[in-house]
């Protein structure tokens, strides 16, 4: 059996066929793999409905969310957050991008359009320049930045869900376990980080006059 931890080791070993594999550590295993039978783990992603069902927690008068993805990248966690947020009612302005350079010009065109920006672990989204233009864009227009990572959520985002590393090593452990007692990798199907950290920034959160009525 082989472990893969993080993007490298699973493209790496991705040409592997007869060994089983157990990844953990990748945020967007879709964008690597293609259907093959003897890999599986643990994605960084959180399942979408508990991001927006965290988000509308701290912020319940949230009625529209942007974000921008790439539909090569992200675009079957935009789908799953589309159809979680129609359920809900609240609408998701999601604008698809292919290039770097057109996110400060989508970004801006949203200020008056949305009540917060959803920052999905998108490389064609998430550049330096972007996040400059993000935090930027929630300070002038209060617009609060829930993101992914709690790094952000030191830069200045409002708000983050992380993923809980120690648990995703127990997760893809337990995957290792099963295929250990003759559990082939085919059937046990690739999952989301099962526990989750959210982050808040009260600072922020004060500039941005958000009150928050409990302890996050």
């Amino acid at each position: 059996m082989i472990l893969a931890v993080g993007v490298d080791a699973l493209s790496m070993v991705k040409p592997i066929e007869d060994i089983p594999v157990v990844y953990l550590m990748v945020p967007n295993p879709r964008s690597i793999l293609s259907g093959e039978k003897n890999i599986t783990g643990v994605s960084m992603n959180i399942p979408q409905e508990k991001q927006l069902t965290a988000l509308l927690d701290a912020l319940p008068g949230t009625h529209t969310i942007g974000l921008l993805y790439d539909p090569n990248r992200t675009g079957h966690l935009v789908k799953r957050a589309q159809d979680f947020a129609a359920k809900i009612g609240v609408r998701l302005i999601a604008k698809e991008i292919h290039n770097p350079k057109d996110a400060p010009t989508l970004i801006f065109d949203m200020k008056d359009k949305i009540d917060v920006f959803w920052m999905l672990p998108d490389i064609t989204v998430i550049t330096p320049e972007t996040v400059e233009c993000l935090l930027l864009l929630s300070l002038e227009n209060k617009i609060p930045l829930f993101t992914f990572s709690a790094k952000y959520v030191q830069m200045g985002a409002f708000m983050s869900m992380d993923i809980d590393a120690f648990d995703m090593g127990r997760q893809a452990g337990e995957m290792a376990a099963e295929i250990r007692a003759g559990k082939d990798a085919k059937d046990l199907h690739q999952a989301y980080a099962r526990k989750a950290v959210v982050s808040t920034n009260l600072m922020i959160a004060k500039k941005l006059g958000i009150h928050l009525s409990i302890a996050m």
